[in-house]
């Protein structure tokens, strides 16, 4: 059996995870019928040659009886905020017969506590949550040094275009979603 579609907390995005306690699912696949999964064993590790090992430094599983293969629940110690992982999983037949290991698979955390966040509002002077009104924002910067990684969270009270160099950083439009902003307001992260 072959193990394809690694997911976390159902989906194919892997950045911004901000759950503490994410799920796990995957595919499994195999040429023979009557193929089935009797248990499985996920590792979680902080860096992908100890994944690449086997290593779950975060968190092992161990074997785990079972044919469930979605919503597998993390049951490790708490994930930190803005931090990389990198998981893999095996599974084991109706046989007893083990699988090879899956491929690794990444995800990084967003910001999982209000107190981390350290933007602040910004907008049109005295602009309040009632106007209805388009504004343009718009910030230039330089970056001296060689970029070898960034990320935008970005929050919006109604819809936003990010540019980064005048490109979008991803297929995405008209971000995000629309909320009651009294209750809720969603972030995106790029």
């Amino acid at each position: 059996m072959k193990i394809t579609d690694l997911k976390i907390n159902n989906s194919n995005i892997k950045l911004g995870i901000d759950t503490a306690y994410p799920v796990f699912s995957w595919l499994n696949k195999s040429k023979e019928t009557g193929k089935e999964q009797s248990a499985y064993r996920i590792i979680v590790s902080s860096s992908p040659e100890k994944a690449e090992k086997c290593t779950g430094d975060i968190w092992d599983s161990q074997k785990t009886t079972g044919e469930n293969n979605y919503d597998i629940s993390y049951k490790g110690e708490k994930l930190k905020s803005k931090t990389q992982y990198y998981w893999r999983v095996m599974i084991w037949d109706e046989k007893d017969g083990p699988s090879p290991w899956s491929e690794t698979a990444g995800f990084e955390t967003g910001i999982m506590a209000q107190d981390q966040w350290q933007a602040k509002w910004i907008g049109k002077p005295g602009m309040k949550i009632q106007d209805r009104y388009s504004v343009l924002l718009r910030k230039e910067f330089a970056v001296k040094n060689k970029v070898k990684s960034a990320r935008a969270y970005i929050c919006g009270l109604g819809l936003y275009d990010l540019k980064i160099n005048g490109k979008n950083p991803d297929d995405t439009l008209l971000n995000p979603a629309h909320t009651q902003y009294e209750k809720t307001v969603l972030y995106k992260r790029v």
